[in-house]
């Protein structure tokens, strides 16, 4: 069943004069409806304007720009960012410019799309993916490859030892990952998964993503060295796009404060869930992430018998791609988590 309405849901809302406890969605950490990120967001709305209709490298500059991207790469714990009108532009501009240099793209089973076109090396199974990168690795080519892969995945064993990742040799290879899941839900203060993969030793490591998720901001970015990102800023596929709203911009460079006790709440309730939880191999799961995925129908609608509406909705067409998933936000109470946890009890007695 979906739900059209005429408000963001928030924690709750209302619909045919139900009220139903909202589970759902990508907002994990309840900024979209912080009234103080909201108050900041508007007065930046009335001083900067909606919209920033020029090229980044225009003769005539908004400075915000840059200085959000300098606050974002303190965050990440990465040496420079950039930001984007959109999470997907983000990662079709890193692909551009992977592909346009002849690197040879190899992208992890399922990842998302944002970071693909129908002619790169795609496969069936991470098996096939190492097998494929080992011989590749072997015909010493003078670039080396590239794989790109989700840094949060509730299907692989990605997050947080990545696994997969070790067994492969890091120093050869170049890692590109969407960490759209992870920033501003995992990682130090929601850092996200950079320094995380960092720490892994690759010769080369880009990050892209979404800000529109857990930071509420309807951008994208991209993350990585100071050469790196001045390369990308000269490509045309970033000079050529509008970039984003230097309001939702300014306003996440002034929101280091907001993000961090969010954090703080949303791991709080996150534990809270998990501890508490008592068939935790029902649902698939990061440690520490606040998505917890499911395949059993039955208790999509047994949920909302009681009041409760999680993630349902086919993802790409076709129902093996069916996104099911109850999401732990900031916003939630202790109330809403014990009521979800006695619903679920009630559901694996019966």
């Amino acid at each position: 069943m979906s739900f059209l309405l005429n408000h963001n849901p928030g924690r709750v809302f209302t619909h045919d004069g139900v009220e139903y406890r909202y589970f759902g969605g990508t907002s994990y950490l309840g900024l979209q409806t912080h009234p103080d990120f909201l108050k900041t967001f508007a007065e930046n709305i009335l001083h900067y304007g909606s919209s920033h209709g020029a090229s980044r490298n225009s003769n005539v500059q908004l400075g915000l720009y840059e200085e959000t991207e300098k606050v974002l790469a303190q965050f990440t714990g990465a040496e420079a960012c950039l930001t984007t009108s959109s999470g997907f532009m983000a990662g079709q501009i890193l692909r551009d410019y992977l592909g346009s240099a002849g690197y040879d793209l190899f992208h992890f089973p399922g990842s998302h799309a944002a970071l693909r076109v129908a002619s790169d090396f795609q496969f069936e199974t991470s098996e096939d993916l190492r097998f494929s990168i080992l011989n590749y690795l072997k015909k010493k080519t003078s670039k080396p490859p590239v794989l790109l892969f989700d840094s949060i995945s509730f299907s692989s064993d990605h997050f947080p030892d990545y696994a997969f990742l070790k067994s492969l040799p890091l120093d050869q290879l170049i890692l590109v990952a969407d960490d759209s899941h992870g920033i501003g839900v995992v990682g130090e203060e929601g850092s996200g998964c950079y320094a995380s993969l960092k720490a892994l030793g690759a010769k080369d490591l880009l990050v892209c993503g979404s800000l529109a998720k857990a930071l509420a901001t309807p951008s994208g970015f991209i993350l990585g060295s100071s050469a790196g990102m001045e390369a990308i800023r000269q490509r045309p596929v970033f000079a050529g796009a509008s970039p984003a709203s230097p309001a939702a911009i300014a306003t996440l460079g002034s929101a280091v404060k907001h993000i961090s006790l969010q954090h703080q709440k949303l791991k709080a309730n996150v534990s809270y869930f998990l501890e508490n939880l008592k068939n935790p191999e029902f649902f698939q799961f990061n440690p520490g992430h606040a998505g917890f995925n499911f395949s059993d129908r039955r208790l999509v609608n047994y949920l909302k018998d009681h009041q409760i509406i999680v993630t349902d909705f086919e993802y790409a067409g076709g129902g093996a791609n069916r996104l099911t998933r109850i999401v732990i936000t900031a916003l939630h109470t202790r109330e809403d988590l014990d009521h979800l946890l006695g619903v679920l009890r009630g559901y694996f007695r019966s």
